[in-house]
């Protein structure tokens, strides 16, 4: 169920009704797409990547650190780095892709995903995770969707 009743009650309400789950508008992707696996394993996580190599800068815990994204998609992008990070983090991205108008970006995001150790989602990417967009304008969201657009069409 889709609901704005934020009230306490309101998920007793839904499950005793015969809901499975409920979810509070305004939705947030990853909610959406977590609740959604759960009742419908196949569902696809994923946006359209592209492969690029863009230098950026990372924020977390209040310092500033450099890293290069490898994959981008408009719902986030892949950072390589060897920094420790923790599942649901959240950090800040600046970067700029190579585009005609090339506007600096600011995103923030959580880490979805990591990529390093003994354990590797992706073996053929380098040390780093995954991070999914969660604060990022309509005008950087258009510019990334032109961009991979583009780069899929090359």
């Amino acid at each position: 169920l889709l609901t704005t009743d934020w009230s306490v009650g309101a998920k007793a309400k839904c499950l005793q009704a015969g809901c499975d789950d409920f979810l509070l508008k305004p939705l947030k992707r990853h909610q959406f797409l977590d609740k959604g696996h759960r009742f419908i394993p196949g569902i696809e996580r994923r946006d359209v990547r592209v492969w690029c190599h863009l230098n950026l800068s990372l924020q977390r815990n209040g310092l500033q650190l450099s890293a290069t994204g490898e994959d981008i998609s408009s719902g986030g992008i892949y950072v390589a780095s060897d920094e420790k990070v923790r599942d649901d983090e959240e950090v800040n991205l600046t970067f700029s892709l190579p585009t005609a108008t090339s506007r600096e970006i600011v995103a923030k995001g959580r880490v979805a995903w990591r990529n390093s150790g003994s354990i590797r989602k992706k073996p053929l990417l380098p040390t780093g995770f995954g991070v999914e967009f969660m604060g990022i304008d309509d005008e950087a969201t258009e510019t990334i969707r032109q961009y991979v657009t583009t780069a899929i069409s090359k």
